[in-house]
C-alpha cells in the first residue's frame, strides 16, 4: 500500500510539473515592411514584445543568435526547421508595417508539428511613441481570445486612438464648473446659493475641489427667525474602478 501511494504521489508531481512547464516559442525577429532596415529598431521591438509576453504568460520566447546586422526574414519552412532545432513547439512570426506615419504591428502563432496558425492579432499606431503600448497589449493578450485593440488601459491610449470616435476622448486636464442650487434643513427654510467646482484629471486619478455658498437662510426660534449663512468646502480624490477606455 505504501509503495502504491508513493507511486501515485510521484505521478501527480510529474503531471503537475508537465502542466506547469514553460511553453517554448521560436521568434525570428520582427520583419520591417516599408521601413528602413534599422537593426536597433528591429532588435528593440523584438526584445520588448518578448519581455511583455514572458511577463504575462508562462512561455519562453527563443530568439536567433543576434549579430549587429539586420535579421533577414526566414521562409516559413526555415522557421519551422529552426524551431525544431531550438526544441520549440511553436513559431511566432511578426511584422511591423510602415504606411505613411502609421505603424501596423501583427503577430501570429503557428504549431511546429502541423504548421497550422493557432492565433493572430494586429494593432495600429500613428507615432513612434505608440509602439511601446501596442507591444505591451500584444504581449499581455498573447494567444488569448481578447483582441489587443480592445484591451486599452488609461496609460496605453495611443495617439492614433485619440483621433478616433470610438474612444470619444477630449484632451483636457482641467475642468471648471458652476453649481446653482439650494440647501434644505428639515423643518426650516430652504436656502438658495451657488458653487464652483474644479477638477484636475491626472489620467489615473481625478482631483476635485468644490465650494458652495448659501448667502441667507432662516432658522426658526420661539420668538423670531434667525438669519444665518452657510456653505460647504470639500476636497476629493477619485480613482477609476475600471481603467479600460476611460479618462
Amino acid at each position: 500500500m505504501t509503495q502504491k501511494f508513493s507511486y501515485f504521489v510521484c505521478l501527480l508531481i510529474l503531471i503537475s510539473f508537465s502542466t506547469q512547464a514553460q511553453q517554448k516559442i521560436y521568434f525570428p525577429y520582427f520583419e520591417l515592411v516599408s521601413l528602413d532596415k534599422d537593426t536597433d529598431f528591429q532588435y528593440s521591438t523584438t526584445r520588448l514584445v518578448k519581455s511583455y509576453t514572458e511577463d504575462s504568460h508562462n512561455v519562453n520566447i527563443l530568439l536567433p543568435e543576434s549579430n549587429d546586422n539586420y535579421y533577414e526574414k526566414e521562409t516559413f519552412f526555415e522557421s519551422i526547421e529552426n524551431a525544431k532545432a531550438f526544441g520549440a513547439d511553436h513559431v511566432m512570426l511578426g511584422e511591423i508595417h510602415g504606411l505613411g506615419n502609421l505603424f501596423i504591428v501583427s503577430l501570429g502563432l503557428y504549431e511546429v508539428s502541423s504548421g497550422n496558425k493557432i492565433w493572430h492579432d494586429m494593432v495600429k499606431g500613428s507615432a513612434t511613441e505608440d509602439l511601446d503600448p501596442l507591444l505591451s497589449r500584444l504581449g499581455r493578450n498573447f494567444n488569448t481570445s481578447i483582441k489587443a485593440k480592445d484591451d486599452v488601459e488609461i496609460s496605453e491610449v495611443t495617439e492614433y486612438e485619440q483621433q478616433g470616435v470610438e474612444l470619444a476622448q477630449v484632451k483636457v486636464n482641467h475642468f471648471v464648473g458652476l453649481l446653482i442650487g439650494g440647501t434644505y434643513l428639515f423643518g426650516e427654510q430652504t436656502s438658495s446659493g451657488f458653487g464652483i467646482s474644479y477638477s484636475y484629471d491626472a489620467t489615473s486619478v481625478l482631483f476635485n475641489i468644490n465650494f458652495e455658498f448659501y448667502p441667507s437662510s432662516g432658522i426658526l426660534n420661539d420668538d423670531n427667525i434667525r438669519r444665518v449663512r452657510n456653505g460647504n468646502f470639500n476636497l476629493g480624490v477619485l480613482f477609476p474602478l475600471n481603467k479600460k477606455r476611460m479618462t
